[in-house]
């Protein structure tokens, strides 16, 4: 049987199950903590959450995390999965990742997402609020009040301040998540690549099997057979000179 790659999960995690995962990769909420938690599915889950499900605290943690730990997601993973998504049932969650993609305007890894959405400036509060007009007269309002959110001024979509709430100190530093977080400590010492990722399940699970760890890390099979076989080319060498 040929090796599959897998895009998205079947479903999308919600309620304590999506609580335990954002906890993982370092938010700062009430509720259980999911340490192995999948970095990319979870930022896609989470702007569901947010943007679909209206939850204004998720996305400005999400917000906030993206601005603090932008650097470690892994953009080819991050890319197909939204890609991957029904334009259409998804188009709110398109502009949003697109709008962050071109915040980021510097990291040529978000290329591909700055064109997810082209046409012009949507503003957030009315993909909140379903609505197909890209200018809400509310949105105007509170802009010509408060001023336009600094991060996205020069995106796809309009933000007026205050809407998405700025706290750093509501993520995990860097630092901090290094510790908590095995995938990412991985993605710190090696880039945030597939042979972290597939490296960090291996210390944890050291007998998955090339597929399982393909499927987990969302790499092609031959990506995982080879950082398995260099594994084990490590570990066997360390064994070697522990006994000697």
């Amino acid at each position: 049987m040929s090796f599959k790659k897998k895009i998205l999960p079947v479903s999308w995690k919600n309620g304590d199950k999506l609580t335990g995962d954002l906890n993982g990769i370092g938010f700062l909420l009430n509720g259980p903590i999911h340490n192995d938690a999948p970095i990319e599915e979870t930022l896609i889950a989470a702007s569901i959450e947010g943007m679909i499900r209206r939850d204004g605290r998720v996305m400005s943690l999400l917000t906030d995390w993206i601005t603090i730990h932008a650097s470690k997601i892994n953009g080819d993973v991050l890319t197909g999965m939204l890609f991957a998504l029904d334009p259409s049932e998804m188009r709110s969650i398109l502009v949003y990742w697109c709008a962050n993609a071109q915040r980021l305007k510097n990291d040529l890894r978000f290329e591909r997402l700055r064109r997810l959405y082209q046409g012009p400036r949507i503003d957030y509060l009315a993909m909140l609020e379903n609505e197909r007009n890209e200018d809400s007269a509310g949105t105007s309002l509170l802009i010509r009040k408060n001023g336009e959110d600094q991060r996205f001024t020069a995106t796809c979509m309009r933000v007026p301040n205050l809407v998405l709430r700025h706290r750093l100190k509501d993520v995990m530093t860097p630092a901090k998540l290094s510790k908590h977080h095995l995938g990412y400590r991985y993605r710190v010492m090696m880039g945030p690549t597939y042979r972290a990722d597939i490296w960090a399940l291996l210390r944890k699970y050291a007998n998955l099997s090339v597929s399982e760890l393909a499927r987990r890390a969302h790499s092609s099979y031959n990506t995982a057979k080879l950082v398995k076989s260099d594994y084990e080319l490590v570990k066997r060498d360390y064994s070697t000179r522990k006994v000697a």
